[in-house]
């Protein structure tokens, strides 16, 4: 803040705002004041012994003579402090706003940031009245019961119908999860923030405003329910975790009705449901390390209000204290037991707001290109811009820093140098990860020689077999009857050639060409049969095709029956990204597996074979995207399978077995790879990234 500025605020008349309310609170036994101005339901958290000093501020007396009056009692940083809360909150007026420009240029920012845009369309008021009348009439008890034994009958059929519940979400596609996102995701919100605003109407809060806000360009209902500030803690609690309470009720609904649905685009949209909720509660809002409701539930359970603020301030502290030697530097308020907080909330807060806003950025300009360029601006600016500034602005302004500003911007820069090149220039272990599936070699593949009705089945899924070995009888009425029929003709014939062996020679000669034709009808047709015994074609352990598993079931001539395992060797059919391929080819030290089946063991394998070629075809549907990994695919061609959007290269992988590999792993099975290189720095890491960003997707 320049010192014109300064000059100007210090000789105003600030005016503290009659339209507030001032409720009294305690935080760790100590006595606060939540100040709320009326007329935009802002809300300022100061402590009660400043309110006799705040009060005199009525525009009789001048900044600068109160500063003087109350500075020896409070310290001059405190009260401007609390005076620049006010003023940012519109509780305190004044011709001059006391700020610096940072925080001036970081607000008109938010306000005008294009990924974070806030629509209010009406009052929600008589909507929540009523939602509380039908509240009343239910009674809170009916209220709980319906929850909790919705709940529980959900994790029930949960755990009843656990394998199916895998096998849908592996198998839908991520086109299919998509539109029901955009379809369904903003009702759901809809009755989250509905149960926000009637938790808090329930307790006497005022929910004023409620509509649209645009979160990286998607629309997202909002209800404002700043007024839970005035409620004690636990009804904050309650108000803060009636969302999330909400939507596990939906998903609880959702469950029970995909339960009772046949298959169809009403069960799929059902599951999609659960998937939004679950993944609502457990990515965003639970998480305490965005400003969700998880973050203001730790606020309330820690009983640490504006703990991320405090905890940046906390920060700052230190590093002024201890690394700039600033010994006059104000330690900010932190209570007793709170500094174990302050440390791990405050650095892994940033950390995840960091890769959040990469990500971020990295969706708006693979699917925007040059206008994502634009709108990923305003994901970085508040994130390193601002601090930038303020950083430059309080090294060149600061008064902390009049002795020793030099020996201050010589130790930050060499501190900035050293991280810096620890990141980008030290080595550090570097992997590739891809996915694949369980696969055994073409010679171990099972088909049907025959068609057939699947008969008998003569091992168990797993056994071992041997080269030769019975695995399967099939039976087909029309090859028995043909068979005697062929047999028949070979009797007749020998009976013709004995009837005709002395009355008529040239007739037993055509009988004896008949009964020699006959003969090979009859072996061709046991030949035939001897095909309906499907035999192992090698020694091994047994995997039967989940299609085809079942006695009775009707089977066609070449389709895949059953493969059959090698005891020792697994193998993992693996698909990599172009951008990925240079690297699996020519720098690969280990190669380790996990499988679906078996997470908590990391298999070695080795890298058996690669096919040179790029092609749009995946192994197995298993690969395709489903939001949570996979390779994105454009159509699923019925005799082709499912068609990647980019070229994709395939690689074999052997899995090397010892006593703890499973022997029974079925074919198919997805499994995740780890290739690992040689250590590699952050720095062409990165830039190799960034390369491929630009080449891809805005061709540079």
């Amino acid at each position: 803040m320049n010192e014109l500025h300064v000059k100007r605020a210090l000789e105003g008349f600030p005016v503290l705002s009659q339209h507030c309310t001032v409720t009294p609170t305690v935080v760790r036994s100590e006595h606060w004041l939540i100040i709320k101005n009326t007329i935009n339901a802002c809300h300022v958290r100061l402590q009660r012994d400043l309110w006799p000093a705040l009060r005199q501020l009525d525009g009789s007396i001048q900044l600068q003579q109160w500063l003087l009056e109350h500075t020896p009692e409070f310290g001059d940083q405190r009260l401007l402090g609390a005076v620049m809360q006010l003023q940012r909150q519109g509780v305190l007026s004044s011709d001059v706003e006391l700020s610096d420009g940072g925080s001036l240029m970081s607000r008109l920012f938010a306000q005008k940031n294009p990924l974070m845009i806030r629509c209010p369309l009406f009052n929600p008021t008589r909507l929540l009245e009523f939602c509380c009348f039908v509240s009343i009439a239910m009674s809170g008890k009916l209220i709980r019961w319906l929850f909790f034994s919705t709940v529980c009958l959900s994790l029930y059929l949960l755990f009843m119908h656990w394998s199916a519940v895998a096998q849908q979400f592996t198998g839908a596609t991520v086109t299919t999860y998509v539109w029901h996102f955009f379809l369904l995701y903003p009702m759901s919100k809809a009755l989250h923030e509905l149960a926000h605003g009637w938790a808090l109407q329930q307790y006497g809060g005022q929910v004023p405003e409620a509509g649209v806000s645009f979160v990286v360009l998607f629309p997202l209902p909002y209800v404002d329910a700043t007024d839970a500030w005035t409620l004690t803690r636990e009804q904050r609690m309650l108000v803060t975790g009636a969302g999330m309470l909400m939507d596990l009720f939906v998903a609880s609904i959702a469950l029970i009705l995909w339960s009772v649905l046949s298959a169809g685009v009403l069960a799929n949209m059902a599951f999609s449901v659960i998937l939004m909720s679950v993944a609502s509660i457990l990515v965003f809002n639970a998480n305490p390390l965005l400003k969700f409701d998880g973050y203001y539930l730790l606020e309330d359970v820690l009983d640490s209000p504006g703990l991320a603020r405090r905890a940046t301030l906390f920060y700052q502290y230190l590093f002024k204290r201890y690394i700039l030697k600033i010994h006059e530097s104000v330690k900010p308020l932190v209570a007793k037991g709170e500094k174990p907080y302050m440390l791990i909330y405050g650095f892994l807060s940033p950390c995840y707001r960091v890769m959040i806003s990469l990500l971020i950025c990295l969706y708006l300009v693979s699917t925007f290109h040059e206008l994502g360029v634009v709108l990923s601006a305003f994901s970085l600016i508040p994130l390193f811009g601002f601090p930038i500034f303020r950083s430059y602005n309080y090294f060149r302004n600061s008064r902390d820093l009049t002795e020793q500003r030099l020996r201050a911007v010589s130790v930050t820069v060499s501190i900035l140098i050293a991280v810096v090149a620890v990141l980008l220039l030290l080595p550090m272990p570097s992997t590739t990860r891809t996915q694949g599936v369980v696969w055994v070699d073409e010679q171990a593949e099972i088909y049907a020689a025959q068609s057939g009705e699947l008969e008998q089945i003569l091992v168990a899924n797993g056994d071992m077999v041997k080269k030769g070995q019975p695995i399967m009888v099939l039976s087909d009425f029309s090859l028995d009857m043909n068979l005697s029929r062929k047999q028949a003709a070979v009797r007749l014939a020998k009976l013709d050639i004995e009837r005709y062996r002395q009355s008529d020679p040239s007739l037993a000669v055509t009988a004896r060409i008949e009964l020699s034709q006959a003969d090979v009808e009859v072996d061709y047709a046991q030949r035939q049969i001897e095909k309906l015994i499907v035999r192992s074609p090698k020694d091994g352990r047994v995997a039967f095709n989940d299609d085809y598993k079942n006695s009775g079931q009707y089977v066609s001539q070449g389709v895949l029956l059953a493969y059959v395992v090698n005891a020792r060797t697994r193998l993992i059919r693996a698909v990599v990204d172009q951008s990925a391929l240079g690297r699996v080819s020519g720098d690969v030290g280990n190669v380790y597996v996990r499988l679906a089946s078996a997470m908590s063991h990391n298999f070695q394998a080795s890298l058996v074979r690669q096919v040179p070629a790029g092609t749009n075809e995946l192994p197995s549907a298993a690969l395709i995207d489903t939001g949570f990994g996979g390779f994105d695919v454009e159509q699923i061609d019925v005799e082709q399978g499912p068609r990647t959007r980019e070229k994709v290269f395939h690689l074999e992988l052997a899995i090397h077995g010892d006593e703890s590999t499973p022997m029974n792993v079925p074919v198919g099975t997805r499994a995740f790879v780890t290739f690992q290189h040689a250590n590699e720095p952050l720095g062409p890491r990165w830039f190799r990234l960034g390369r491929q960003l630009l080449l891809k997707h805005l061709n540079v």
